[in-house]
């Protein structure tokens, strides 16, 4: 298996836990009627909003992260194939 690979996969699950968790932070505000009939307060607290951004925004940024590596890594081994077929041994 390529390291890419892993890499690519760990971007991808991170950025779908990070999508996953902004949308649940701000459910109260994407559907503010299905939020007053499943909860008796009116209205989340802010803390909720600015904890759950920072949260979502710390897996953003380590999906990000990954998604460059894996792209070095890529560009790396493309490089050694593109040698490799360059200077085949003698």
């Amino acid at each position: 298996m390529k390291k890419s690979t892993l890499y690519e996969s760990v971007a991808t699950v991170a950025a779908l836990l990070g999508a996953l968790l902004l949308v649940g932070v701000y459910f109260p505000v994407l559907n503010p009627g299905f939020w007053r009939n499943i909860s008796n307060q009116e209205g989340a607290p802010v803390s909720r909003y600015i904890l759950g951004t920072l949260a979502s925004l710390l897996i953003f940024s380590g999906a990000w992260y990954f998604n460059c590596k894996a792209r070095t890594l890529k560009r790396e081994e493309k490089e050694r194939e593109t040698k490799h077929e360059q200077n085949p041994p003698a």
